[in-house]
């Protein structure tokens, strides 16, 4: 599984896009490093060195992780949408809270999570 391959499947699509070519992107990266690295390691060992590259990593590493978590909860949300309609009205465990709803008097006033 691909971080985006549930928004492809059932979510925004064009999100699910995005962050699956980003991360086939970052796969890309880390293969140019592991060639530069059998070419030549001395390349990468400065540019391990470097402030300037170290805050570069920081910066783009820090921004993959908040995408991540992003993408996490956008994921939790998508798949706990089939609970929403219902709304713990039927006599069932509502998924989303996990609460047993109260016998209502009428269908107009079924108890919400």
């Amino acid at each position: 599984m691909f971080p985006g391959s549930a928004q492809l499947i059932a979510g925004n699509r064009r999100l699910g896009r995005f962050v699956v070519s980003l991360t086939m992107l970052c796969w890309l990266a880390i293969l140019a490093l592991v060639a530069i690295y059998f070419i030549d390691y001395s390349i990468l060992l400065n540019w391990a060195g470097h402030p300037n590259f170290q805050l570069f990593l920081i910066i783009v590493l820090s921004v993959l992780a908040v995408g991540w978590l992003i993408m996490f909860i956008n994921t939790l949300v998508i798949i706990r949408r089939s609970c929403w309609p219902r709304a713990c009205a039927g006599s069932w465990r509502c998924s989303w809270c996990w609460r047993s709803p109260a016998p209502a008097a009428s269908s107009s006033t079924a108890p919400r999570c």
